[in-house]
C-alpha cells in the first residue's frame, strides 16, 4: 500500500505542495518528511501508528532533513538517503 500525504505549502518550487509517501501496511516505509508545518507532520505521525522499519530521503536539502532525523530519534530507525549524498544523520 503506497499513501501519498501531500503539505499544504503550495509554491513555485513546490506546485500543488510537498508529498510525502508512506509505503507499507504492517511495517512502514517514510518517504520525504517534510516540511516541517505542524498540520503535515501530524498527518504523518497519524499513519505511523505501526512499525516505522526506514525513512528515505530522495534529497538531502536542509529542508528534507530535519524531520527525518527527528522521526529516527523518536524511532530509532535508520534514515537512507537515495541520492548517493549523506547529511546529517543519513546513511
Amino acid at each position: 500500500m503506497v499513501r501519498k500525504i501531500t503539505a499544504a505549502n503550495s509554491s513555485m518550487m513546490t506546485g500543488p505542495g510537498t508529498n510525502t509517501f508512506i509505503i507499507g501496511q504492517d511495517q512502514i516505509t517514510v518517504v520525504d518528511p517534510e516540511p516541517a508545518i505542524s498540520e503535515h507532520v501530524e498527518a504523518i505521525a497519524n499513519h505511523c501508528n505501526v512499525k516505522l522499519e526506514q525513512t528515505l530521503q530522495t534529497h538531502t536539502y536542509p529542508d528534507h532533513s530535519p524531520r527525518a532525523v527527528l522521526l529516527q530519534q523518536l524511532t530509532g530507525t535508520p534514515i537512507k538517503s537515495v541520492c548517493g549524498r549523506a547529511g546529517a544523520g543519513l546513511r
